[in-house]
Protein backbone atom coordinates (compact mmCIF):
# COMPACT_ATOMS: atom_id res chain seq x y z
CA UNK A 1 0.00 0.00 0.00
CA UNK A 2 3.02 2.51 0.47
CA UNK A 3 4.37 2.42 -2.71
CA UNK A 4 0.65 3.48 -4.18
CA UNK A 5 0.76 6.34 -1.59
CA UNK A 6 4.57 7.15 -2.74
CA UNK A 7 3.56 7.33 -6.51
CA UNK A 8 0.37 9.59 -5.59
CA UNK A 9 2.02 12.01 -3.91
CA UNK A 10 5.10 12.05 -6.62
CA UNK A 11 2.71 12.24 -9.11
CA UNK A 12 0.99 15.91 -7.18
CA UNK A 13 4.32 17.19 -6.41
CA UNK A 14 5.30 16.64 -10.49
CA UNK A 15 1.45 18.41 -11.11
CA UNK A 16 1.80 20.91 -8.66
CA UNK A 17 5.22 22.34 -10.65
CA UNK A 18 4.11 21.52 -13.76
CA UNK A 19 1.48 24.98 -12.43
CA UNK A 20 3.15 28.07 -13.34
CA UNK A 21 2.25 31.39 -11.22
CA UNK A 22 1.29 34.61 -12.93
CA UNK A 23 5.01 35.64 -12.54
CA UNK A 24 6.80 33.29 -13.97
CA UNK A 25 3.98 33.05 -16.96
CA UNK A 26 5.03 36.76 -17.61
CA UNK A 27 8.66 36.34 -17.07
CA UNK A 28 7.84 33.42 -19.54
CA UNK A 29 6.03 35.51 -22.36
CA UNK A 30 8.90 38.17 -22.01
CA UNK A 31 11.52 36.06 -23.18
CA UNK A 32 9.39 34.60 -25.59
CA UNK A 33 9.06 38.33 -26.89
CA UNK A 34 12.73 38.70 -26.82
CA UNK A 35 13.17 35.55 -28.69
CA UNK A 36 11.03 36.42 -31.07
CA UNK A 37 12.11 40.33 -31.93
CA UNK A 38 15.88 39.08 -32.33
CA UNK A 39 14.50 36.13 -34.76
CA UNK A 40 12.95 39.11 -36.80
CA UNK A 41 16.31 40.95 -36.60
CA UNK A 42 18.07 37.92 -37.94
CA UNK A 43 15.64 38.37 -41.44
CA UNK A 44 17.87 41.10 -42.22
CA UNK A 45 21.43 39.99 -41.46
CA UNK A 46 22.92 39.48 -45.15
CA UNK A 47 21.35 42.34 -46.83
CA UNK A 48 22.68 44.56 -43.70
CA UNK A 49 25.94 42.96 -43.98
CA UNK A 50 26.08 43.75 -48.04
CA UNK A 51 25.06 47.19 -47.52
CA UNK A 52 28.32 48.32 -47.63
CA UNK A 53 29.15 46.98 -50.89
CA UNK A 54 26.60 49.62 -52.64
CA UNK A 55 27.96 52.62 -50.35
CA UNK A 56 31.32 52.66 -50.15
CA UNK A 57 33.29 54.50 -52.31
CA UNK A 58 37.29 53.15 -51.98
CA UNK A 59 38.64 49.51 -51.12
CA UNK A 60 39.72 49.89 -48.08
CA UNK A 61 36.32 51.85 -46.77
CA UNK A 62 34.50 48.83 -48.39
CA UNK A 63 36.89 46.06 -46.68
CA UNK A 64 36.59 48.31 -43.32
CA UNK A 65 32.56 48.76 -43.39
CA UNK A 66 32.11 44.88 -44.75
CA UNK A 67 34.13 43.93 -41.71
CA UNK A 68 32.14 45.92 -39.34
CA UNK A 69 28.88 44.59 -40.37
CA UNK A 70 30.16 41.15 -40.73
CA UNK A 71 31.63 41.03 -36.65
CA UNK A 72 28.11 42.99 -35.55
CA UNK A 73 26.29 40.08 -37.68
CA UNK A 74 28.10 37.53 -35.58
CA UNK A 75 27.52 38.98 -32.53
CA UNK A 76 23.62 39.33 -33.41
CA UNK A 77 23.79 35.42 -34.43
CA UNK A 78 25.50 34.58 -31.17
CA UNK A 79 23.44 36.20 -29.03
CA UNK A 80 20.39 34.48 -30.08
CA UNK A 81 21.94 31.16 -30.68
CA UNK A 82 22.67 31.44 -26.33
CA UNK A 83 19.65 33.03 -25.47
CA UNK A 84 17.66 30.35 -27.65
CA UNK A 85 20.18 27.33 -25.89
CA UNK A 86 19.66 28.74 -22.59
CA UNK A 87 18.24 26.40 -20.42
CA UNK A 88 15.06 28.92 -18.96
CA UNK A 89 14.43 29.07 -22.48
CA UNK A 90 14.53 25.59 -23.53
CA UNK A 91 12.50 25.14 -20.55
CA UNK A 92 9.85 27.40 -21.51
CA UNK A 93 9.57 25.98 -25.07
CA UNK A 94 8.95 22.51 -23.88
CA UNK A 95 6.59 23.95 -21.48
CA UNK A 96 5.06 25.79 -24.41
CA UNK A 97 5.01 22.17 -26.59
CA UNK A 98 3.37 20.33 -23.62
CA UNK A 99 0.60 22.86 -23.16
CA UNK A 100 -0.09 22.72 -26.95
CA UNK A 101 -0.25 18.95 -26.97
CA UNK A 102 -2.46 18.73 -24.37
CA UNK A 103 -4.47 21.56 -25.62
CA UNK A 104 -4.10 22.27 -29.09
CA UNK A 105 -7.09 24.83 -29.22
CA UNK A 106 -7.12 24.53 -33.19
CA UNK A 107 -4.11 24.91 -33.62
CA UNK A 108 -2.54 22.99 -36.56
CA UNK A 109 -0.03 20.27 -35.74
CA UNK A 110 3.59 21.93 -37.22
CA UNK A 111 2.85 25.57 -35.31
CA UNK A 112 5.02 24.21 -32.60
Amino acid sequence: MAPVNRQKAQDSKAAAADIWDEAQLEAALKRLDKLHVQARLLRTTIPRMTQPLTTSTTPSELYRLLMKSVAEAHKEIQDFKELMSDAESKKVLERAKKSHKDNPRGLSPGTL
